[in-house]
């Protein structure tokens, strides 16, 4: 069975990028977090390092939003790219077979045509899978 990412994979996977930009470890244990009765962390790489509060979970709340925000904006673009490009391969099949009708090559027209109706098929896949994932759903 195939993979199926959700967008709370996607947006982990875009907080961790972030923190590590800055040169933070996001799954590092931040020392306030490892004890709280001391309530201090000297770790230059915590998550927290950059905010004045040093609120681990407030840290990784900000670099999950920001995740959030790209996603949701790249999703679609992408999208729209990977449908274009099947549905560019679909034009072309559907050439290939009016030149293989040109030619009386039935089984060869059907061919392609079938192959240019699958690469639309594939192009609506990718719309909804995005959608979807977008929705949460996914």
């Amino acid at each position: 069975m195939a993979r199926v990412t959700t967008l709370t994979q996607l947006i982990e996977a875009g907080a961790r990028a972030a923190a590590k930009c800055c040169g933070l470890d996001y799954d590092e244990v931040c020392g306030v977090e490892a004890d709280p009765d001391e309530g201090y962390c000297d770790s230059s790489t915590c998550v927290a390092a950059l905010f004045e509060d040093h609120d681990p979970d407030d840290a990784r709340g900000y670099y999950a939003s920001q995740a959030r925000a790209t996603i949701l904006a790249i999703l679609p673009i992408l999208a729209d790219d990977l449908a274009g490009v099947a549905e560019v391969n679909s034009r072309a099949r559907y050439f290939d077979r009016d030149r293989a009708k040109e030619r009386k090559a039935k089984q060869e027209a059907r061919y392609f045509e079938i192959m240019a109706i699958e690469c639309i098929h594939i192009a609506q896949a990718i719309r909804t899978r995005v959608a979807a994932i977008m929705e949460g759903e996914g």
